[in-house]
């Protein structure tokens, strides 16, 4: 998102730790934070699948059930594609600052949920977009819409213009660049600051000199320096 995308003035976490009378953010994720140097990749997984909805008592059109798909980043699951748009029109997040790249897409985004077609490009366009990298919302979705994207029977292939070309099907291995890609088994996080595994009871993140250990079980938070 890059230094300062969440210190806008409207930006409702910036309320809510300002406002809280416990948090005190820990001086490495500071440091992280600002850490401008560093590009790498976070690889995260989260803590339910969108599919067990039910489960857990969800549903895909209630917008209280989007806070919880949103805090997995399911904003473009093929299943909450719609909600994600039922949440931006009950909340006016079209004129939010934070989302406001959408706002001249959003003619052709109702058009599609409309249609049921939501769930189709969610699956077939997701792609990160990183302003530094493709420059204008604008040039990145015209990048998107030149990619070549090739069906054959239950196959795919797609050359992603961040990620090479892609492959998937029915049967067989997601692959990238003809290497294959591990769709499950892998950490809860994965970064150059902390590795855990999915259901880690402890996760410890280390920067420089610092280390934080966070205990889920426990509800125990240590700050260190090595």
């Amino acid at each position: 998102m890059g230094t300062g995308s969440y210190t806008a003035y409207e930006f409702f976490s910036v309320a809510l730790f300002a406002m809280s009378e416990n948090y005190r953010m820990p001086r490495i994720l500071f440091g992280i934070g600002n850490d401008v140097q560093a590009t790498y990749i976070n690889r995260q997984r989260m803590g339910h699948l969108t599919e067990d909805a039910a489960k857990w008592g969800l549903t895909y059109d209630d917008l209280e059930a989007a806070m919880v798909f949103f805090s997995n980043s399911d904003f473009l699951h093929p299943k909450s594609a719609a909600l994600t748009i039922k949440a931006f029109d009950a909340f006016d997040w079209w004129n939010h600052e934070f989302h406001n790249d959408f706002k001249s897409f959003r003619k052709i985004l109702h058009i599609l949920r409309k249609l049921g077609l939501l769930p189709l490009m969610a699956r077939l366009l997701l792609e990160k977009d990183i302003s530094r990298d493709d420059g204008s919302f604008a040039r990145f979705i015209e990048k998107i819409c030149s990619a070549e994207i090739r069906f054959t029977g239950l196959s795919v292939l797609h050359h992603s213009p961040s990620q090479g070309l892609l492959e998937f099907g029915g049967k067989g291995a997601l692959r990238k660049n003809e290497d294959v890609v591990p769709l499950g088994n892998y950490p809860r996080y994965d970064n150059p600051y902390c590795q855990a595994d999915f259901w880690a009871e402890e996760v410890s993140i280390q920067f420089q000199n610092n280390l934080l250990k966070l205990g889920w079980k426990t509800g125990e938070r240590l700050e260190a320096e090595m």
